[in-house]
């Protein structure tokens, strides 16, 4: 694959964060177009499959990164929510649970879980995957002593 110098000017200008209008103007001579004329070049430009790639590879370290560390926080709020009842709170476990839920995209119908003391919880799935784990977290806080633990997670801020 090999791009022109004006090509790979742009890709690297909006890889440093330039808009596409701004790295066109910036990789080409634009003296007699208009703004259109340059948006219009622009977005053509971008999707030229050549360019398409190398911006992709340009980016490529950084979805991976952000990748692993969405998978960080995913994993700590697994750890939350699969904790007994005991030693973190119901509301922190179901924010837990809930938190994980929206990251994952799977946010949509609403679940009624009872709680012990009569209050009824919604929580929102989208997925039978999400779903069923949302109930089986419902069971478990259900079946358990009401906790008397400290909670994790301030209950004024969340």
């Amino acid at each position: 694959m090999e791009l022109t110098q004006k090509q790979e000017t742009f890709c690297l200008d909006v890889h440093k964060g330039l808009t596409e209008t701004d790295a066109y103007r910036n990789s080409y001579n634009v003296a007699n177009m208009g703004t259109n004329s340059i948006y219009v070049e622009a977005c053509r430009l971008k999707a030229n499959p050549k360019v398409a790639l190398r911006l992709k590879e340009l980016n490529a370290p950084f979805v991976k990164r952000i990748q692993s560390t969405k998978d960080a926080k995913l994993r700590v709020l697994e750890d939350i929510y699969s904790k007994p009842v005991e030693v973190v709170t119901t509301k922190n476990i179901i924010g837990a649970l809930a938190e994980h839920n929206r990251m994952t995209g799977d946010s949509a119908p609403d679940i009624n879980i009872e709680h012990q003391d009569n209050r009824v919880i919604n929580i929102i799935v989208s997925s039978e995957k999400a779903k069923e784990l949302t109930e089986n977290v419902s069971k478990r806080l259900l079946e358990a002593p009401q906790s008397t633990a400290e909670p994790l997670i301030d209950e004024d801020s969340g």
